[in-house]
């Protein structure tokens, strides 16, 4: 073509539906709402392997919404979002069995080379609510050097158990006049007496001086007192980074221990153990339901709201108590859609979705449950080129309309300039598109 022939070309991309905006992303920054969301941090995705990942993101979605959502939901799951919103999805797999007369038997998951749109979704799809976890397998923990008292080196599996109980039974304190830094772990010897020994023995394992007393354990460490200072309160304690990223195996000690500290077991119905959790910090909640999901449990979160209550002669108020945070652990990591039940909700409002590179999902939370969802803009991209062979387009005018900026026109005008240019002898455009499977295989990048 002539070199002074102008040019314009647009590239945009089909939706692949929204969020609403009551569901918190988990970010290696912590749970966020999308409103707090930036481009700096990560979010983690179910990969076709079936492990998770971080993984950055690319752009930050926010429409506007006027209509139905769709809503899928049961105890253990609350999915609502835009019809035409994309999903991962599993299906089962299944083996003959040579040894059991050739029966079809299943033996795993796999994910679908096709996502499916929640509006597509049949009853024998599986959406992943976790997933694997790699982690960091490390032998030993190091305690930070203090003044004269050099860097400890901890067996890894002791430091994970002792973090575990002093998170729910710990606390540090400092005595001024007797320049003495306080440990100490509460429980007393009234106690479950296989509790008390169990948490006995672990503190006697480790390198620092506990000795018991009426209501618990005592160390007078200024080392370990220091590296635990920073985890506050029972109302603001938090679990350390470098404690969410290790491996299931030690994940799951820290769980046990911090459950046999603030936590309770019985027998379900089913006759399997059911574990709960309790705590009065958000932010330690936040921390366990990441640690949860990362070790192969799924949850649910309730708040459980104060009552009066004594504490021997003393009346607590309940307006003198926080809330306390209720999480039941589940061994179910995937949610059967026939299983939901599904139905409309009008919404007007902001809807909201990230943009990822791969993968195409991430986790979100939602009444107390998470799942993996879809990432909207890994749809089918639209390619649009509209060449003016002989005059500049802002000379073009429609019915009085000059075709400047396609935002400041109404649609009804922006449908009248479409069927002008489409037949206009010194107009030339075409239009490419491509799928959003081949999408899938070469990512959105390509």
């Amino acid at each position: 073509m002539n070199k002074n022939n102008k040019i314009i070309v647009g590239i945009d991309e089909a939706g692949r539906g929204c969020e609403r905006p009551d569901a918190e992303v988990l970010t290696n920054n912590g749970w966020k709402s999308y409103f707090e969301i930036s481009l700096k941090d990560k979010v983690l995705s179910y990969a076709d392997n079936g492990y998770m990942k971080w993984q950055k993101i690319d752009k930050i979605i926010e429409n506007d919404f006027n209509g139905n959502l769709i809503e899928l939901k049961n105890r253990g799951i609350d999915i609502v979002v835009t019809h035409d919103h994309y999903f991962t999805i599993l299906r089962r797999v299944f083996k003959r069995d040579k040894k059991d007369n050739n029966r079809l038997k299943m033996i795993g998951y796999k994910t679908r080379e096709e996502r499916r749109a929640i509006s597509e979704l049949t009853d024998n799809d599986f959406i992943p609510r976790g997933g694997k976890w790699r982690g960091i397998n490390k032998c030993f923990f190091k305690l930070p050097k203090v003044d004269k008292n050099e860097e400890k080196v901890i067996d890894i599996q002791l430091w994970v158990a002792f973090m575990g109980i002093f998170l729910s039974e710990g606390s540090v304190s400092y005595e001024k006049k007797k320049g003495a830094y306080k440990i100490y772990i509460s429980q007393n010897i009234s106690s479950p007496k296989d509790k008390y020994i169990k948490i006995q023995k672990l503190l006697k394992d480790l390198p620092f001086k506990f000795s018991g007393f009426k209501d618990g354990f005592r160390c007078l460490n200024k080392q370990l007192y220091v590296y635990l200072k920073q985890f506050g309160n029972c109302y603001n304690k938090f679990i350390p980074k470098n404690i969410k990223g290790l491996s299931p195996e030690l994940l799951n000690i820290f769980i046990s221990w911090i459950i046999l500290g603030d936590g309770s077991s019985y027998v379900g119905e089913n006759r399997k153990e059911v574990y709960m959790y309790y705590t009065v910090s958000n932010k330690l909640k936040d921390d366990f339901e990441e640690v949860l999901l990362k070790a192969g449990w799924t949850y649910h979160t309730n708040i459980r709201e104060p009552k009066d209550r004594w504490i021997g002669k003393r009346l607590i108020k309940k307006e003198n108590q926080a809330p306390c945070f209720e999480t039941r652990l589940r061994r179910n990591n995937k949610a059967v859609v026939k299983h939901l039940h599904k139905k409309e909700i009008f919404y007007k409002g902001k809807v909201f979705c990230l943009q990822l590179s791969k993968y195409n999902n991430f986790y979100v939370r939602r009444d107390g449950t998470g799942y993996f969802t879809g990432n909207s803009l890994g749809g089918p991209v639209v390619a649009s080129a509209v060449c003016f062979t002989s005059v500049s387009p802002n000379r073009f005018k429609t019915n009085g309309i000059t075709i400047t900026d396609s935002k400041k026109m109404s649609p009804r005008q922006r449908e009248e300039v479409f069927e002008f240019l489409k037949i206009h002898p010194k107009v030339e455009w075409g239009i490419g598109r491509v799928s959003e499977k081949i999408i899938d295989k070469i990512n959105i990048l390509e």
